[in-house]
């Protein structure tokens, strides 16, 4: 495989975020066999906050972005989501926790793709904002749903608290958001294509 093909998904993003999981697995990782293992509450909070974070800041520069470079910002958080997975499933083999695999595996991706989709919708609707503005009223918007999961629960976008907290609400949520924006991008291009039928 050439440089070229690597380069759309070997960036700096993923090289934070693959370092940040594997100092996380190491860190919480027990030095001793008789002390307890807790490194996957760890692993599981980096990775998650990791990959929505780098989610939804992608989507605060999707404005820029062709409909190839969000598909490509797409296949790199879904590229990074599946690398760094063997991390996360050796700290839950290794960790004692009942939470299941499969929801801490899924629950990461499901929520960078829903941030993705929220901060892109965000940025849009800001478009004539200047950029310093959209920043700050994202942060403020991640203020007020973080306030208000923390209001109503369960916990749907709480990367410390989610992972270890599996519930029906939170993949309710993220799929519906999910779901509105494919219907809002492939709607307009069936009706272009009805239309020039």
């Amino acid at each position: 495989m050439t440089g070229r093909q690597r380069a759309p998904l070997m960036t700096t993003p993923f090289a934070l975020f693959l370092a940040a999981t594997g100092v996380a697995l190491l860190a919480g990782w027990p030095s001793r066999t008789i002390d307890g293992n807790d490194a996957w509450f760890l692993v599981a909070t980096v990775r998650t906050a990791g990959l929505a974070a780098w989610a939804w800041f992608a989507g605060l520069q999707a404005g820029n972005l062709t409909n190839a470079g969000e598909r490509r910002t797409l296949v790199q958080l879904a590229f990074a989501a599946v690398v760094t997975m063997p991390i996360e499933m050796t700290a839950h083999a290794g960790s004692a926790v009942t939470t299941p695999m499969a929801w801490s595996l899924t629950y990461a991706p499901l929520l960078a793709l829903s941030a993705f989709v929220v901060s892109r919708a965000w940025t849009r609707w800001l478009h004539r904002a200047a950029p310093a503005v959209r920043w700050l009223l994202s942060l403020g918007l991640l203020l007020v749903i973080g306030a208000l999961d923390l209001r109503f629960g369960p916990p749907i976008t709480l990367a410390w608290v989610a992972p270890s907290t599996p519930n029906v609400a939170a993949v309710v949520v993220h799929a519906t958001v999910i779901a509105v924006f494919l219907v809002m991008r492939l709607v307009p291009r069936w009706t272009r294509r009805r239309d020039a039928a």
